[in-house]
């Protein structure tokens, strides 16, 4: 194969607190399983419970949230409406 790189496969597991890169532009190390690596969402409006704060909520879940605040129904999706109903008034 001389020098090529086709067809070889790679994996890389990047520990928390450690940054993946190859080029000094950027990087990448997100595993959904640690705590830490979770995301922050923030919602504000009459639609939400003042002061409410929840565990974790899903990335899938946030096309249901923007539906029901804009009153839409929500084509079939892997969000799961039961996951966000506790948010909302």
């Amino acid at each position: 194969m001389g020098n090529s790189d086709e067809g070889r496969a790679e994996n890389c597991l990047i520990l928390l607190g450690w940054i993946g890169s190859s080029n000094n532009k950027g990087g990448h190390g997100y595993d959904w399983k640690w705590k830490d690596m979770h995301s922050i969402f923030y919602a504000e409006g009459p639609a939400f419970k003042r002061g409410f704060e929840t565990d974790t909520l899903y990335n899938v879940d946030v096309y249901n949230i923007i539906a029901r605040i804009l009153n839409l129904v929500p084509a079939k999706n892997d969000g799961d409406p039961e996951r966000i109903s506790p948010l909302f008034r």
